[in-house]
């Protein structure tokens, strides 16, 4: 009996090395959410101006790659008129959702024919589901603001000392240096610049920084000062004591609303400083250093803070357009977007894109959209739209009179239909798995099935 259960651990064998590569890993993810992008909408909702035309063109035939779906260009005309006998001077914001690292995706405002500058104001977190709701309009003005954020843990004007520690390592291997301290966090707050190991237990700390090379360590004490001890370490556990380096500690006071803004324009592109003023670059930060604070206990860290750059956020165009008495005037903004790519139910992804036209409902009147679109070359068509699309050789347009009653919506496709097939072949590799392997365990109760018979055969 033993001979069999052999053949039948070989053939398990043999079915299981059988199991396709792409079942066993997953090459990539199959969905990638994008984020709306809206109208530009007026601060004061009882402006007088009116927006006589809007041309939407989207083009999305630029070889710019974003992560796993499809990145394109809008560019919204806007042909605005003030029908008054006075001067106007309105105050215009275009909402989108970004990622501060990534504000090199934005071109330009620009005001008939001229480019004006802008300011840009950085809104929340996205963390709902419910991505329509981040770009309404009480949440864009609310976040239209210089007023400094009043922190709960500390004050912005508040004086802390800043230890600056040179560590210089004296072997080629490189040095673990470990600094333990405890604090009272309702006495004391601790910002750490530089380390990457933290350990805690009550009011006693551990934190560590792995130094290859000469490098300088920082450590922004506010409230009660602290003291510490420094040992030097071979291993990552902060076992194995060394004492093959050499530091130097110098202090210093500096209040918290300039250390911020230090390390933020010393570790972010300059792009972030350029773009965004310093009241804003405050506001955020010190808003991510409040909920360190509050959330770890008094302690927080300059890597965690530098990682707000990298949310998904409300981002806002702000700037002024001033109309002359009965004048009419061109606005044009042209910035990046990149819609939702969706392969969980077909083979070759779906591509979304959202635009909200709601907010130009906040103009005096609005009328006469036209719509362009260039499609991708990896996906063409256009399989669904909220509007009536028209196809030429050039692309998709529309035109309509006024605001269809629902935003804009439409998903690129690799062909012209999406038909049943395409369905049911993304509903089998969605479910490969779990197909194989109901496959296998069919295919081995029915084996083990002939080889018992074949062996009570054999009996008799």
């Amino acid at each position: 009996m033993d001979k069999w259960i052999t053949i039948i651990t070989i053939i398990l064998i043999f079915l299981l090395c059988s199991l396709p590569s792409s079942a066993q890993a997953n090459s990539g993810p199959v969905y990638w959410e994008g984020y709306p992008s809206a109208d530009m909408m007026v601060i004061d909702q009882n402006s007088p101006i009116t927006v006589e035309n809007e041309e939407l063109f989207f083009d999305f035939t630029t070889d710019d790659n974003f992560y796993n779906t499809v990145m394109g260009q809008v560019t919204a005309t806007y042909e605005m008129a003030n029908p008054t006998n006075t001067t106007q001077t309105v105050q215009m914001v275009f909402p989108f959702v970004s990622k501060l690292n990534h504000l090199s995706n934005l071109t330009e405002v620009v005001v008939d024919s001229k480019t004006i500058p802008y300011e840009v104001y950085a809104g929340d977190v996205i963390h709902s589901k419910d991505k329509k709701s981040y770009l309404k309009f009480e949440k864009i003005v609310r976040n239209i603001t210089n007023i400094p954020y009043k922190a709960v843990q500390f004050e912005g004007n508040e004086k802390g000392k800043l230890y600056r520690m040179q560590v210089n390592p004296t072997t080629d291997e490189g040095i673990n240096m470990a600094i333990d301290f405890e604090f009272d966090p309702k006495k004391t707050k601790v910002l750490t610049n530089g380390f990457n190991g933290y350990e805690r237990s009550g009011q006693n700390t551990k934190i560590s920084a792995w130094c290859n090379h000469p490098v300088v360590l920082e450590m922004f004490i506010l409230g009660e000062d602290i003291d510490f001890n420094i040992n030097g370490y071979t291993d990552g556990t902060l076992n194995l004591s060394s004492a093959d380096f050499s530091h130097e500690i110098t202090t210093s006071d500096r209040n918290v609303k300039d250390y911020l803004l230090t390390i933020i324009k010393n570790r972010n592109e300059p792009l972030l400083s350029e773009t965004i003023s310093d009241p804003q670059l405050y506001n955020l930060f010190s808003k991510a250093l409040d909920d360190q604070f509050n959330n770890n206990m008094g302690y927080g860290a300059v890597n965690d803070l530098l990682d707000q750059v990298n949310q998904d956020r409300i981002l806002s165009l702000f700037y002024t357009v001033q109309f002359p008495p009965n004048s009419k005037r061109t606005v044009t903004v042209t910035y990046k977007t990149f819609g939702t790519m969706d392969k969980t139910k077909t083979i070759e992804p779906l591509f979304t894109f959202d635009y909200l036209l709601n907010p130009a409902g906040n103009w005096s009147d609005f009328k006469n959209l036209s719509v362009k679109i260039i499609s991708p070359k990896e996906a063409p068509f256009i399989i669904e739209s909220s509007i009536k699309l028209q196809r030429d050789n050039n692309g998709y347009t529309a035109k309509l009179k006024q605001l269809p009653e629902s935003d804009l919506n439409f998903t690129f496709y690799y062909k012209e239909n999406l038909t049943l097939l395409d369905k049911v072949k993304g509903a089998v590799k969605g479910n490969l798995i779990v197909i194989i392997s109901f496959s296998l365990a069919f295919a081995t109760v029915f084996l083990l099935g002939l080889i018992i018979h074949f062996v009570k055969k054999r009996s008799t």
